[in-house]
């Protein structure tokens, strides 16, 4: 048997080499660490937000050219029956 001072007469010992030294190491991720989670929501939300103001801006613009065109037509008005 081999002299090994830790291997008992009445144990045995299994010896394994390797080809190689080289060690391949795998690391599992997750896909999103909360930091990027909490950036990407927000993110989605000011687009959201930017969106909503848009809209917002679009109806005040929609209102006032409406409120324009009626001014513009009473005031055409009064000009044709003001030369009668």
């Amino acid at each position: 048997m081999l002299n090994n001072p830790y291997v008992q007469e009445d144990e045995g010992q299994v010896v394994i080499e390797f080809a190689s030294h080289l060690v391949e190491v795998f690391r599992d991720s997750d896909a999103y660490d909360a930091q990027s989670f909490i950036g990407e929501v927000g993110g989605t939300m000011g687009l959201l937000l930017g969106l909503s103001l848009l809209s917002i801006a679009e109806m005040i613009l929609d209102k006032l050219f409406a409120l324009l065109t009626r001014l513009c037509s009473l005031s055409s008005r009064k000009a044709v029956s003001g030369s009668h």
